[in-house]
């Protein structure tokens, strides 16, 4: 979620804060493969 911060212009800006965007969202994907492939592999 993005936080609206006062830019110098008076007008409202969006800022990421920590634990969102696009990064967080592949890194959590990424974990999420990691750990389906590792129980998979334990299952098996």
């Amino acid at each position: 979620m993005a936080d609206s911060v006062g830019g110098t212009d008076g007008e409202s800006r969006d800022e990421p804060t920590a634990g969102s965007g696009p990064g967080f969202t592949v890194l959590v994907a990424v974990i999420a493969l990691l750990s389906a492939a590792a129980l998979a592999r334990q299952q098996s």
